[in-house]
């Protein structure tokens, strides 16, 4: 029988108490019968009963919002994030990782961050990279700037009172920087200073790679490596305004180990490893598939990976072992009886980093990875096994998956235009930086230095500006976003209040070739103040939007319907001839110069002529074609003379490529031609051409002491017979260092004893050749001392001598210039940049050109053994001049000339028309819409006799 009463039975319960609720209401809510329960309880009035109620309710409240509280607190990260422990409310902590910024661990650093207490930076115009995802044209503020601490405190208007009252004027140091631009400081996400440190063919100093019996090494740490003494950490920051790094181990194992975050504080008077070292930053982890764990193990040693599929199971091998570690760890931290069956918590050496990243606690990951297959594949592993890929890095194919790392929101550290050395850098473009972002993919800039010197970095950003990269997308790739993938966004890669106080100051808009870094400071402290003049005013890139006008039987066509934009294309054939019409046309012969000038070839290909309107009219006969552009500069063909262009497709493929002749007898390699071996169309010469170099001087491939002749060609034949302009235009000669694995001698002293020796006693005919001053000898060499050998063989033998490359030969300027030999220098050769090996320790920025100009040297400028490069020629040729600096000597006539005239000069080839543009020689030149050693003149038309090419378009 049911209670119709339900509360009775209570009642009897409490009068077994002491107390009864019989009398209660028959109908009672349950807030009346507690207040009217505590007043039979505490004998109270019903309204002490009711403020008893509320501060018990209170008190409730209080405990539950301490317990929220305490929680919250407990589980909050450094970031501000709430950290909720997904294995349950009972597992014990995961221990943290730290790594020890001092060296002993001892002893407390009580030297401030910021050495003066206050800095204030006046008249700046600071350029934001605060919204990581904006796009178009640059936000720049008229501000001053004030650090205290290593940060930047507060942030007021140019000129206003905002941050009078902040700071002490007796404590502070105010810098003013006249209203130059400021960025912040450059950030660096894919480097290797301090692992493969410069001089960078030291041995003892190689310690990128662990490379033993396993491809899998997830528990080495770069910081364990990390050297301070590496010459290009000042080198980056000051010529390159770099502040944050983070150098990761190279990419020869499939799992390279942990990178370490560095600040680039290094000073000639003091260097530690702990003062590199970025606190509070977090870890990060180097992972590489495609060809590089292939070559190394499966090639070199014989043992797996000896194919991707190989990679991708040593990967999933190794995570589904840490993902065992991890269960156990959380069996043991969840679990009390376990812990009492194990004192130990489970660990692993090896498996740590990738435990960390399974749990997704304080750890990124970098995949160096170039194409499609390889990309796809690390996505697909990181499903399978829940981890998240920050970067994928070098990724030269991205952009044809770009929708795919949208969705995966997946950042992309690539280079701007470097291509061609391998077959997964093959089909790179230039273009590539623009499509991931116009698909919302997060793209930064990176050095791989040293395959890039971190401190051209900037000037790749540019590069990717110039190929249609927006200009905040340009400069936050190397600012706001590497440092947002690589977790410090928080910290570093802006310009703002609560920020590091690391900011670069430039002498001119940043995205300007030759921008250079005036001040630059890292935490406050200032490293580098140079009093650079401000180079230009200008807040962007000039850049001309205007068409070519193209006039054919009284007919005019327009670009887009005449030119086919093909990167393919070697242009059309003009049988009828054809003319730049009103350009602005600088010969080279003679210092002429046409202002408002014509040209005119005919339909051999020979220029008819070249001069005013009145002098040169344009001719109207049937089929002649007629170019016009308004303000556009016409100069002779580039002509490149330091590279094996044409020899090879792809540099790292023995089969596609001409090949070295080690071993062969070496008198019989005197007389080989670089021609023999030449491939016409290859994608290098078509990146080439479609910048304007029209003309090879190519030497062979190699290192032998004694390496054939060098060879020219015009690129544009299907065939280097239909080009050839001379088949044996040099003897080439590598010397020194650079030569000791070429198969003669180890040593120089027996290289100069060998030279010595074929000059007094061999009968070739290349050799006679170069006794009689018909050829001059071309010597791929760098050092000062072996300079000094062959001026001593000079000096005997009588030869005329071209030096390439040319590292230290600043130092001897005055011997260089008494002798009249001629240099091509080689500043940014991959591997035989400035400072990069033994060889070019000594030298300077840019190889010293303006000492050597200044001494009355020739100078041209070269790519080195970067063939695939040999379309940054002319903005070589502008750093070197006054584009890149104002104080530099060399003009912009002579500038060109160290890629046209001089050229032809030094290899006696002025005879032939080339470097210069003269009436009845064979047509070669260009035509650009504006400067051809700066960012502002794309080239628009390029001819060679009559070939011409107007679809000028960069893969």
């Amino acid at each position: 029988m049911s209670n119709s009463r339900p509360y009775e039975s209570q009642a009897f319960a409490d009068s077994e108490q002491g107390y009864d609720d019989s009398s209660a209401p028959q109908s009672i809510s349950f807030w009346n019968r507690l207040t009217w329960r505590m007043k039979q309880i505490f004998k109270l009035n019903k309204k002490n009963a009711i403020l008893a109620l509320v501060l018990i309710v209170v008190f409730i409240g209080i405990v539950v919002l301490c317990l929220v509280g305490s929680f919250l607190f407990i589980n909050r990260s450094d970031t501000g994030k709430i950290i909720v422990d997904p294995r349950g409310p009972n597992c014990l902590p995961i221990p943290p990782f730290k790594i020890e910024y001092n060296e002993d661990r001892n002893y407390t650093d009580s030297r401030p961050l910021q050495t003066i207490k206050y800095v204030v930076v006046k008249n700046a115009k600071v350029i934001s990279t605060s919204n990581i995802d904006a796009k178009g044209r640059v936000k720049i503020s008229h501000v001053d700037l004030l650090f205290e601490d290593g940060k930047i405190k507060k942030i007021g208007q140019y000129g206003s009172s905002d941050l009078n009252n902040l700071y002490n004027p007796s404590e502070a140091s105010v810098v003013d920087v006249g209203g130059r631009f400021v960025t912040a400081g450059i950030v660096d996400m894919h480097s290797h200073l301090g692992v493969y440190s410069n001089p960078g063919d030291s041995r003892g100093h190689a310690d990128g790679n662990e490379m033993g019996n396993t491809p899998v090494t997830p528990m080495v740490r770069a910081v364990d490596a990390l050297n301070p003494k590496d010459l290009s950490i000042i080198e980056s920051r000051k010529h390159g305004g770099v502040t944050t790094a983070l150098v990761l181990p190279g990419s020869a194992n499939v799992v390279g180990g942990e990178g370490a975050y560095i600040k680039l504080r290094a000073t000639p008077e003091y260097q530690s490893v702990s003062s590199l070292l970025f606190e509070g930053a977090g870890r990060s982890l180097k992972m590489a598939c495609g060809e590089n764990p292939k070559r190394v193990y499966g090639e070199n040693r014989h043992v797996i990976p000896y194919s991707r599929m190989g990679s991708a199971y040593l990967m999933r091998s190794l995570f589904t072992e840490a993902r065992k570690l991890q269960l156990e760890q959380d069996n043991w931290d969840c679990n009390e009886s376990v812990r009492k069956a194990t004192p130990s918590r489970p660990h692993d050496l090896t498996l740590d980093s990738i435990v960390s990243l399974l749990r997704g606690s304080n750890m990124t990951l970098n995949v160096h990875c170039y194409e499609v297959q390889d990309l796809e594949m690390m996505i697909r592993l990181s499903k399978e096994f829940s981890f998240k890929i920050n970067a994928f890095h070098h990724a030269l194919e991205a952009y044809k998956i770009a929708d795919i790392l949208e969705r995966n929101q997946i950042a992309v550290a690539t280079f701007a235009d470097l291509f061609g050395f391998k077959v997964e850098a093959m089909e790179a473009s230039v273009h590539a930086p623009t499509i991931l972002r116009n698909r919302n993919v997060r793209v930064a800039l990176k050095s791989d230095h040293p395959v890039i010197s971190a401190k051209y970095l900037l000037l790749n950003a540019a590069k990717s500006h110039f190929y249609g990269l927006d200009e905040q997308s340009a400069l936050n790739s190397v600012t706001s976003v590497p440092a947002e993938a690589m977790a410090v966004g928080n910290r570093v890669g802006r310009v703002e209040e609560g920020y590091d106080a690391d900011i670069v100051v430039w002498d001119r808009f940043p995205l300007l070739l030759g921008a250079r870094p005036n001040t630059v400071f890292i935490d406050g402290n200032k490293y580098e103040d140079f009093n650079l003049p401000i180079h230009s005013l200008d807040d962007h890139v000039p850049k001309s939007d205007e068409q070519l006008s193209i006039l054919v039987d009284g007919q005019t066509k327009s670009e887009q319907s005449f030119c086919s934009y093909d990167p393919e294309s070697f242009g059309l054939q003009h049988k009828s001839g054809y003319s730049i019409k009103g350009a602005k046309i600088y010969t080279m012969n003679n210092n002429q110069v046409f202002e408002n000038g014509n040209l005119v070839v005919d339909g051999n290909g020979i220029i008819s002529c070249v001069g005013s309107n009145e002098d040169c009219p344009i001719p109207t006969t049937t089929g002649h074609v007629t170019y016009t552009i308004e303000d556009g500069i016409v100069v002779p063909g580039l002509i490149e003379a330091s590279t094996s262009l044409g020899l090879y497709d792809i540099e790292s493929e023995p089969n596609m490529q001409d090949g070295t002749n080690y071993g062969m007898n070496s008198e019989s390699l005197y007389a080989v031609q670089s021609s023999y071996g030449v491939r016409m169309r290859s994608r290098n010469i078509r990146a080439a051409w479609k910048s304007g170099v029209t003309t090879s001087v190519t030497h062979r491939q190699g290192k032998q002491l004694i390496n054939g002749v060098c060879s020219t060609f015009t690129l544009e034949g299907l065939l280097v017979s239909e080009s050839l302009i001379s088949p044996s235009t040099a003897l080439f000669l590598t010397v020194g260092v650079y030569s000791k694995e070429g198969g003669i001698s180890e040593s120089v002293s027996s290289q100069i004893s060998y030279l010595r020796e074929t000059f007094n006693t061999s009968n070739s005919e290349v050799i006679q050749k170069v006794l009689h001053r018909e050829i001059p000898v071309a010597a791929i060499v760098n050092q000062a001392d072996d300079i000094g050998q062959l001026i001593e063989l000079k000096k005997e033998f009588g030869f005329e001598l071209i030096i390439i490359g040319g590292a230290e030969a600043y130092l001897i300027a005055d011997r260089l210039r008494d002798h009249n030999i001629s240099v091509i220098l080689t500043p940014v050769s991959e591997d035989l940049g400035d400072k990069i090996n033994w060889e070019t320790k000594r030298s300077k920025h840019l190889f010293g050109a303006s000492e050597l100009f200044s001494a009355g040297v020739k100078l041209a400028v070269g790519m080195g053994n970067s063939a695939h490069d040999v379309r940054n020629l002319r903005f070589i040729s502008g750093l070197i001049s006054k584009e890149g600096g104002k104080e530099s000597p060399i003009d912009f006539d002579q500038a060109l000339a160290a890629m046209t005239s001089n050229v032809a000069d030094m290899f006696h080839l002025g005879n032939t028309g080339l470097g210069r543009i003269i009436k009845n020689t064979p047509a070669n030149f260009v035509l650009y819409d504006g400067n051809p050693l700066n960012f502002s003149g794309r080239p628009k038309v390029v001819a060679v006799k009559t070939s011409v090419d107007c679809s000028i378009v960069q893969f």
